[in-house]
């Protein structure tokens, strides 16, 4: 489980949503470097991001995979902890299947992602480069008309995503 800032990211099995051993952890300025040991036939694979605590009132984060955009979830109007205040108006807890190509409109056609036998030489075996990035967000009205293609997690209740002009 790599954590970083109160952000946490797990790379699980698809079928049982157990994280994946990770190896080698580093940390740098903002940036959290880690390895997995590469399944040895396919296999279909998730990303779990979670916040421990209030982080800001609004989050984003993106996936990239080898260099090519995935997808994206975004919270905003989160609310700081105390009494009174469910841990869902708190914390983020996303999990990301496969990659979201958009179709046009509100659609989107999904692949799941998977490793692949992907065998480089007789001691290694590349799979993947994964960047996980994490981003701040401030709920604006303005927002909506500047990024009209933003698209906001289904659990949330945003009066800056809302049909209201």
């Amino acid at each position: 489980m790599t954590k970083l800032k109160n952000i946490i990211c797990q790379v699980l099995w698809a079928d049982t949503g157990i994280p994946f051993h990770e190896y080698c952890t580093t940390y740098g300025d903002g940036v959290v470097e880690s390895y997995l040991a590469v399944p040895d036939k396919p296999q279909p694979f998730a990303i779990r991001v979670t916040s421990k605590g209030f982080i800001h009132e609004g989050l984003a984060v993106i996936v990239y995979i080898d260099g090519q955009y995935q997808c994206n979830r975004n919270r905003v109007n989160l609310k700081p902890a105390k009494k009174g205040v469910p841990q869902e108006r708190t914390e983020i807890n996303f999990l990301f299947r496969q990659k979201e190509k958009p179709l046009g409109g509100e659609l989107f056609i999904g692949r799941e992602w998977r490793f692949d036998n992907h065998n480089i030489g007789n001691s290694f075996q590349l799979v993947l480069y994964l960047l996980i990035f994490s981003s701040a967000l401030f709920a604006r009205r303005s927002d909506r008309r500047a990024f009209p293609n933003a698209r906001q997690h289904r659990g949330t209740r945003s009066k800056m995503f809302s049909s209201r002009p």
